[in-house]
């Protein structure tokens, strides 16, 4: 677990600690932060105004991750990013890698049109994290977030 004064300096503090996970909005972009040893999961929801991915993102994704050594794997889906971040050999690194990785994402998200909502049908308005898996969160829109937690409670009844 990190301590408050690295937390801070994430994002400049702008996630909430919710002692497993951050979670929060950065720069318009609901973001989430799976601490999952030994490696961060980091997800922003962001798409197009036409609820797509585009091609351009995934190969700046790329070439992003080919600069930034501790970026380990990138999954894209209609509406969300999910880079999975390996962990720094000091904790006193963590924000410097996080924010070197997320916030040239955010800001080419912004210049591109993105825009945040629901991480499963793309909708825009407020958010709830929902835990799918242990240690893997997700923001969801709150009809999305009923039929996630109904779909995993079925699977639990089996």
């Amino acid at each position: 677990m990190l301590k408050n004064h690295l937390l801070s300096q994430i994002l400049d503090g702008t996630l909430t600690d919710y002692k497993r996970y951050l979670s929060g909005i950065c720069k318009d972009y609901y973001i989430c932060i799976d601490f999952k040893e030994p490696y961060y999961a980091v997800r922003i929801n962001a798409c197009l105004a036409d609820g797509k991915m585009a091609q351009d993102l995934a190969e700046f994704l790329a070439g992003l991750k080919s600069d930034k050594h501790h970026m380990k794997t990138i999954e894209l889906t209609e509406h969300e990013i999910t880079l999975i971040v390996a962990q720094p050999n000091f904790k006193k690194h963590v924000p410097e890698i996080l924010n070197g990785i997320i916030e040239p994402i955010l800001e080419y998200l912004f210049v591109n049109g993105y825009r945040s909502g629901c991480a499963k049908c793309g909708e825009e308005g407020d958010v709830c994290c929902v835990e799918i898996e242990k240690q893997q969160h997700h923001l969801f829109c709150k009809d999305c977030a009923a039929e996630v937690t109904a779909e995993k409670q079925k699977k639990r009844n089996r």
